[in-house]
């Protein structure tokens, strides 16, 4: 009897695998479907599972506290790491080998700082900003500001001055002192200017040299002594007496306890997402069918939203005609009122007592009171006399004629030059300088 059993279990297991191996199978949910933004959505609960990342440590994760390692981390770095490979930067404990990397590069850049004494690229253009300082002073500053300028404002002038006189203009016989005036004064600019530039450009070439060749020096300076010795030694300062109390007192880390300021974290690399098979024919056949259905609808949609735009541009149009012709009546209406002899004496005789805005508000209430007489609201009368101050029949700003002209003296004149030499106004600002006497 045993050994029949025995025979007849493993046969009964083979032929039960079909059907356990179905089991799962036809107890699995059905896939739902939805239709969102006018698509269709499945949902496949086989699939709607949330994923938890394991935390660092089970038991850190009991307790809320980071690891000795992780301690250890955050002592010597500033820095930890969770399990899941999850980066965290502490930003407020530099830790000890950042400051000493920074120092390094710091002590690095120094020496390229001093290496440029050694480059002829740094001597070329110190030669090159001397020589352009002191061309600056006396060829651009003294020779064609000064001499060639100077000569430039009598020959100037006295051509002026001859052509006033040829044309025999109103004050010609002032034409030649206006002129040795207005050059002498010019000539009295330019010259000292000139010389000003050239003492300007000479010194020029000597100083440029001197802080030059003292840059790499101060940069060096400011590498070795900053980068390289004041901020590692602050950092190790503020590593020793922040980190260990914090190292105490801290909490596991975790995305969530990551403020972004503080502490940031680093989430590694994207998930790789294995390759998908292709599709079968058969999947194929479907996605096809259901992208033709969806096409067909996108054509009706299309459809639709072509005769919407036709009706609302015919609509437009509609009612921009109507105003054009509503706006056209109007005018033409007032035309009519106001062509009326009786009409047009009494708006005549108002303009003459007012009409502007400032009238329409101090008779705003009468105005109010006699509109209702004529049948209007109170609320209604009050909107027409909004719109008539804002429209008013008259303006109430003065006109007052420009009586002053762009006038001249030899004061003037010379101020007019020193704006003309030097591009400074004196006095009062450009835009309402005066015209200078041609």
């Amino acid at each position: 009897m045993s050994r029949c059993f025995a025979l007849l279990f493993p046969a009964a297991l083979v032929a039960a695998a079909p059907l356990m191996a179905q089991a799962p199978e036809a107890h699995a949910p059905a896939p739902s479907f939805s239709v969102v933004g006018g698509y269709l959505v499945a949902q496949l609960p086989q699939e709607g599972v949330t994923v938890v990342a394991r935390p660092a440590d089970p038991k850190a994760e009991d307790s809320g506290w980071a690891t000795w390692a992780q301690r250890g981390d955050l002592l010597w770095r500033g820095e930890m790491t969770d399990s899941q490979g999850r980066h965290y930067n502490v930003r407020i404990l530099p830790g000890y080998v950042a400051p000493l990397e920074h120092g390094e590069r710091g002590w690095s850049l120094a020496g390229s700082d001093l290496a440029e004494y050694g480059q002829a690229r740094t001597w070329k253009r110190l030669g090159r900003a001397s020589k352009s300082t002191f061309q600056w002073g006396w060829e651009d500053a003294f020779w064609d500001f000064g001499v060639l300028g100077t000569g430039r404002a009598w020959r100037g002038n006295f051509a002026l001055a001859r052509s006033r006189v040829g044309r025999k203009t109103f004050g010609w016989p002032l034409a030649y002192p206006w002129a040795v005036l207005s050059a002498s004064f010019e000539s009295l600019l330019r010259l000292p200017l000139g010389v000003a530039g050239a003492g300007v450009g000479t010194a020029g070439a000597t100083v440029v040299p001197v802080v030059g060749a003292a840059w790499p020096a101060a940069k060096a300076g400011y590498h070795a002594g900053v980068d390289g010795v004041l901020l590692p030694v602050a950092g190790w300062t503020w590593q020793s007496l922040a980190a260990p109390p914090a190292a105490l007192l801290a909490s596991a880390p975790a995305p969530g306890r990551a403020d972004g300021r503080w502490m940031t974290v680093d989430m590694g690399p994207a998930p790789q997402v294995a390759p998908r098979p292709a599709l079968s024919e058969e999947g194929l056949g479907t996605l096809a069918a259901y992208g033709a259905e969806v096409a067909d609808l996108d054509r009706g949609d299309r459809a639709l939203r072509l005769a919407q735009e036709e009706e609302m541009a015919a609509l437009r149009k509609r009612h921009t005609d109507a105003w054009a012709a509503q706006s056209a009546a109007r005018s033409s209406r007032l035309q009519a009122w106001v062509a009326d002899p009786s009409h047009r004496a009494a708006m005549e005789g108002l303009l003459a007592e007012g009409g502007d805005s400032a009238s329409l508000r101090a008779e705003q209430d009468r105005l109010v009171t006699r509109l209702q007489t004529l049948g209007l609201s109170e609320r209604d009368a009050r909107e027409l006399l909004s719109a008539l101050i804002r429209h008013p029949l008259r303006s109430s700003a003065p006109v007052t004629p420009a009586r002053m002209r762009a006038k001249t003296d030899p004061v003037q004149g010379a101020l007019d030059t020193v704006h003309e030499v030097t591009g400074v106004r004196v006095g009062e600002p450009a835009a309402a300088a005066p015209a200078r006497l041609e």
